[in-house]
Formats: C-alpha cells, structure tokens, sequence
C-alpha cells in the first residue's frame, strides 16, 4: 500500500486490499477469542475496522499494519462495550425511552420467541444465555431484541 485512500480508489481496488489484509483481521480477532457462536460477528467487525484503515491510511504516519491493527481492535472493542452495556443491566425502560412506560402491555403484540426474549432479558439473562436456553444463534436474538424495542418504541408512540 503505497498512497492514501482517496475517493478515486475503485471497488475492485478496495476489495483487493480487502482480501489482502484479511490476516490482520484473523490476527486481532483471534487475540479477542471470541466464543465459536460470536466468531463470524467479530470478523465483520473487524473488516469494517480494516475498511476504515484503508480509507483512513496514511503512510508517511506509520506502517499500514499497526495502524490497521488499532483501528481493528478498536472497532471491536467498541462493540463489545455498546453490547456489554446492554448485557450487564437487564431491559430498563428508560434504557431505550425517554419517559418510563410499561413494557408488559406490549406484550400481546410481540411473538412467543419476542415474548420469552424479553421476558429472559427482564430477568437479566444475557444475549448469549437466551440464544443457549431458546437454542438460537446469539446474533438472532440480539436482532429480535433490537426488533422487540423498535416494536415497543412505536406502540409507545401511538
């Protein structure tokens, strides 16, 4: 890699970069050690780290790899901390609204794998227990999780 992304760069040349430097991704993914059911989710984290290393470099500032690298684990740090914050309180109202409101009578309007996610979720199971208990990938369930509040949010808006 020998000049700065710019705007000219087509796609092909990014995905060759892509495919290039995939190894960095392997690299700081695998220091994480991720749990097998959470590998696939760390590795398109980390390529969109090393997407913004390869529009960001600049090499008169380092080499390609330490910076990629920085930018890898920080992108996946940053995911584990937004999630973290999620999996360590259990679903608080104001959490995700900005008065308090009564998440149980939404309830009818959720379906039984919504219901029993959230219900866990309340209880202060995390991500990856439901997914275990319900026997559902643990990008599933924080998918339907995200589907759950958007649901509530809007029957709170009515």
């Amino acid at each position: 890699m020998t000049s700065h992304f710019n705007e000219s760069f087509d796609r092909e040349k990014l995905a060759s970069l892509m495919d290039q430097h995939m190894g960095l991704v392997f690299l700081v993914v695998n220091r994480f050690n991720p749990p097998q059911e959470d590998y696939e989710e760390y590795l398109n984290i980390g390529r969109v780290g090393l997407w913004k290393a390869i529009k960001r470099y600049d090499p008169s500032k380092s080499k390609f790899s330490t910076f990629a690298c920085s930018l890898i684990k920080f992108e996946i740090m940053h995911h584990i901390h937004s999630f973290s914050a999620q999996k360590t309180s259990p679903l608080n109202d104001e959490h995700y609204f900005n008065r308090p409101v009564d998440v149980w009578e939404y309830f009818p309007k959720l379906t039984d794998i919504e219901n029993k996610i959230i219900a866990m979720r309340i209880e202060g199971h995390s991500f990856k227990e439901i997914s275990q208990e319900l026997k559902i990938p643990v990008h599933s369930v924080r998918y339907k999780f995200k589907c759950i509040a958007k649901k509530v949010k809007e029957a709170h808006e009515q």
